[in-house]
């Protein structure tokens, strides 16, 4: 079983690594934070936070991401204990 702690940082690793490919993503599409923000009628600081893997991001708005960039999202669950296989 995990601690707190341990949850708390792999979120925070898993949100970095995930705000980097949009962050990567997003340039690749030539959409700037204010475009992104716009089109979203969301505050570019939030992107920017999301970007920078500061923010938590809901389920709806990975979903939304990846449909704008047009990629897919591959998740993997790996179980901490062999045990459970």
């Amino acid at each position: 079983m995990l601690t707190r702690k341990q949850i708390k940082k792999n979120n925070a690793e898993t949100f970095k690594y995930l705000g980097r490919q949009f962050y990567e993503q997003r340039l690749n599409k030539g959409i700037t934070l204010e475009q992104l923000a716009i089109k979203t009628k969301t505050p570019p600081h939030y992107f920017d936070n999301v970007e920078s893997g500061k923010a938590y991001v809901s389920w709806g708005m990975i979903n939304y991401l990846a449909g704008l960039y047009n990629c897919k999202i591959k998740i993997e669950l790996i179980p901490d204990n062999k045990e459970l296989i």
